[in-house]
C-alpha cells in the first residue's frame, strides 16, 4: 500500500471512531449500552428498522463497530485506497442504523469470500462486493428469530442462507450492471433485490410470511444529530480545502463529470477535492431533511451518510439534487408528505441515479425522481422487506426505464432533424 493510500485509509478509521465515542458519551451507563446492543442484535431488522429505538448510544456504537469491521477488512486485504472503499464502508456504517449489526452482516461477507474461492480469485478483488452484500443482513436475523427449532439449527440455517445470498449476489453483480449501464450507483441493491426476491419467494412457498418492522421510528433529536453530522461534513470541506492548497481548484471539473459508474473521483479529480464534494453533499442532504421538516432517525441517517460516501463514487453536488427536486415538484401533484420518514428515505436514496442527470440533463433527472418515488414503495413486498437496499433494487428498474425514455427522445429528436444536418 502506498503512503498516500495509508493516509486516505486512516481517514476511514478516524471517521469510525467518533461514532463509537459519541455513542458511549450518550449512554448513561454501560449496562444501558449493553442492553441496547443486545436489543439491536436480537431484533427483527426488516424494513423499516430504526436502531435508535434502543437508544442513541447503542445505535451509534453498533454503527461504529460495523464501520471498524469493514474498514479493517479493507485494510487487511490492501486493496489500495479508492472511492469505492469510501462508498462501501460508509454505506455499511449508514445502514447499521437501519438493520445491519455486527453479527448479521458476517454470513454475506463469508458468502462472497466463498465465491472468490470457487472462482479461484483473490478475495481482495471481491472485498468491496462483500461490503455491499451486507444489505441482505435482515434475512439472517429473520431466519434466526422467526424460524422454529433448536437454537443451533436456526443459527446454522441463518448462516447458510446468508452465505448463499452473498454468493449469488456476487455472481450476478455484473449482469445487474449490464441492465442499467452504470446509471444506478447502488448496483448491489439491484443484484441483492433479485436474490432476496428469489429466496423470499421460495420461503413463501414453504409457508413463511413477511411483514414490515413493527417498531416505530424515532424523532426529536434533530438538533443533536444534525449538529454531529454537520460538524463532520464541515470538517471534510475544511480539510479538503487546506489539503488542496487552500483552494477549491478542481472542484468545478469534478462537478462536470457525469458520475456514471464505474467512476472513482480519487482518480478523476483528487482526494482533497473529493473530500470537499463529500462534505458538500452531506450538508445538502442534511439541510434537505430540515427544510421539509423530517426527523433525523436511523433510516434517514443511513441515507445522508451513504450519500456522503458515494460522493467519492459518482454523486456530486451538481448531479445529486435533480431527482430530489423532481420528487419535491411531484409532491404538489401526488400530495405525499415530504417530511415522512418513508418518503424522505426514498427521496434521498433516489440520488443513487444521479448519473442520469449528469449525463442526460436535469429534466431527465427530475423525471427519474418522480418515477422512483412511485416505484420504490411498491417493490419491497417482493423481497419480504428484507433487502435494505430496496431503493437500489427499484432504481435498477427505474434506470432501465429512463434509458428507454432517453433512447426514445433521441430517436424523436433525430426525426425532427433536417436531413441536411444528419
Amino acid at each position: 500500500m502506498k503512503k498516500g493510500d495509508s493516509f486516505i485509509f486512516a481517514h476511514l478509521f478516524v471517521y469510525a471512531c467518533p461514532f463509537i465515542l459519541f455513542g458511549v458519551f450518550l449512554c448513561p451507563s454501560l449496562t444501558q449500552l449493553k442492553e441496547g446492543l443486545i436489543g439491536i442484535i436480537s431484533s427483527d431488522s426488516a424494513l423499516a428498522f430504526d436502531a435508535f429505538h434502543f437508544g442513541l448510544g447503542p445505535g451509534f456504537v453498533n454503527a461504529g463497530l460495523c464501520f471498524l469491521l469493514v474498514v479493517t477488512l479493507l485494510k487487511i486485504f490492501d486493496t489500495g485506497a479508492a472511492g469505492k472503499h469510501f462508498a462501501s464502508s460508509f454505506i455499511v456504517a449508514g445502514y447499521s442504523f437501519y438493520g445491519e449489526n455486527i453479527l448479521n452482516i458476517l454470513p454475506m461477507i463469508c458468502g462472497v469470500f466463498l465465491y472468490s474461492r470457487v472462482k479461484k480469485e483473490p478475495f481482495k478483488n471481491h472485498v468491496v462486493t462483500s461490503m455491499f452484500s451486507t444489505c441482505m443482513a435482515p434475512f439472517v436475523s429473520y431466519i434466526f428469530l422467526k424460524v422454529q427449532g433448536p437454537v443451533f439449527l436456526r443459527l446454522l440455517a441463518a448462516f447458510a442462507v446468508g452465505c448463499l445470498l452473498g454468493f449469488l449476489a456476487a455472481d450476478i453483480l455484473s449482469y445487474a450492471f449490464s441492465i442499467h449501464k452504470g446509471y444506478n450507483l447502488f448496483n448491489m441493491g439491484f443484484a441483492a433485490g433479485i436474490c432476496c426476491t428469489l429466496i423470499a419467494t421460495l420461503f413463501r412457498f414453504l409457508g413463511f410470511t413477511y411483514a414490515k418492522n413493527a417498531l416505530p421510528v424515532t424523532g426529536g433529536n434533530n438538533l443533536l444529530l444534525g449538529t454531529f453530522f454537520g460538524l463532520i461534513y464541515l470538517s471534510m470541506i475544511i480539510e479538503g480545502f487546506f489539503l488542496n492548497g487552500k483552494s477549491f481548484k478542481g472542484l468545478k471539473e469534478l462537478l462536470k463529470q457525469t458520475g456514471k459508474a464505474p467512476v472513482d473521483f480519487f482518480s478523476t479529480a483528487s482526494f482533497p477535492v473529493t473530500l470537499i464534494n463529500m462534505g458538500g453533499c452531506g450538508l445538502m442532504a442534511t439541510a434537505y431533511v430540515f427544510l421539509v421538516g423530517g426527523q433525523i432517525n436511523g433510516p434517514v441517517i443511513s441515507c445522508i451518510w451513504t450519500i456522503s460516501g458515494f460522493a467519492a463514487f459518482g454523486m456530486h453536488m451538481a448531479n445529486m439534487p435533480w431527482s430530489i427536486l423532481g420528487i419535491v415538484l411531484g409532491s404538489f401533484i401526488f400530495k405525499y408528505d415530504l417530511g415522512s420518514t418513508g418518503i424522505l428515505t426514498t427521496t434521498l436514496n433516489s440520488a443513487c441515479m444521479a448519473p442520469i442527470a449528469g449525463d442526460f440533463g436535469p429534466i431527465f433527472g427530475m423525471i427519474t425522481g418522480l418515477i422512483h418515488v412511485n416505484v420504490a414503495p411498491n417493490i419491497s413486498f417482493l423481497h419480504g422487506f428484507l433487502c435494505l437496499y430496496n431503493n437500489g433494487f427499484a432504481a435498477g428498474f427505474v434506470a432501465y426505464i429512463m434509458l428507454m425514455l432517453h433512447t426514445l427522445y433521441k430517436n424523436l429528436f433525430r426525426l425532427k432533424t433536417p436531413a441536411a444536418k444528419e
